[in-house]
């Protein structure tokens, strides 16, 4: 062996060893960048605050869905309240529960795409892998309501640039948040309440779930019963700041004014 020169199976294994830590640097980059940027950055254009105008509209969305019994109670909520929402539906739970999917179109609310199995690993797909988690999952909705689905949301916010091309080419429109109370982490109706209005601006969209997560919290929040007591409270609260809840094309067209 010449002088300086590392045996075969010590490169390979230290080529490994780099090859995985490179791939955590990206997965801890890109989480990084959705907990820092995720909450300023608005599909519809940059998030200002608005709250010194008369008309401050705010839009409710929900992901994950749809998810049986706790959706459509939602949905109740929102239709007795008269303010509408999206709900940005899974397709591997459309495929399996499209009555609830056709229950919230019923209700005329707007129905998104968020893939088709809500994958962490979105940023490293290939072209062809998005567009079909994408395609799979506007098919699925269009078959089930009758209507394409025209707004998408990637799952946990988890993209890159070429994704977001792959869903142009699809005539999917990409949309964020602002407010993210983590419905998905607590039971507690007041602490969800709580986050909301104490971060509330005019323009902002809020960020809720209906459906399941694919976290360590999926099993034991399912029944998402902390974020429908909530409702009713953010729901009078914000109003009474003065707010105006709005569906996700009106608030396109005001941030777009």
């Amino acid at each position: 062996m010449a002088a300086g020169t590392l045996p075969s199976n010590t490169r390979r294994t230290r080529s490994i060893v780099l090859f995985i830590v490179g791939i955590c640097l990206f997965y801890a980059g890109t989480l990084a960048y959705n907990l820092f940027h995720i909450s300023d950055v608005f599909a519809f254009g940059k998030n200002t605050s608005l709250t010194t105008q008369s008309y401050k509209p705010i839009a409710l969305t929900f992901d994950d869905g749809p998810n049986g019994q706790a959706t459509r109670t939602i949905v109740d909520i929102l239709v007795k309240e008269h303010v509408p929402a999206a709900f940005f539906m899974v397709g591997k739970n459309v495929a399996a529960d499209p009555a609830t999917v056709q229950y919230v179109a019923n209700h005329g609310f707007t129905i998104g795409n968020h893939t088709w199995d809500h994958s962490w690993q979105v940023p490293t797909m290939t072209h062809k892998q998005v567009t079909e988690e994408l395609q799979k999952t506007s098919s699925a909705i269009q078959e089930t309501t009758g209507t394409a689905p025209v707004y998408m949301r990637w799952p946990h916010g988890m993209h890159n640039a070429t994704d977001d091309v792959v869903a142009t080419a699809l005539q999917l429109q990409p949309v964020d948040w602002q407010i993210d109370p983590q419905d998905y982490a607590t039971n507690n109706a007041d602490l969800l309440a709580e986050r909301v209005v104490s971060q509330i601006h005019g323009g902002d969209t809020i960020l809720f779930h209906d459906g399941l997560q694919d976290g360590q919290f999926s099993q034991l929040l399912q029944r998402r019963q902390a974020t429908i007591s909530a409702l009713p409270i953010i729901i009078a609260a914000v109003r009474a700041q003065g707010y105006t809840f709005v569906s996700i094309e009106q608030l396109a067209a005001f941030h777009h004014q």
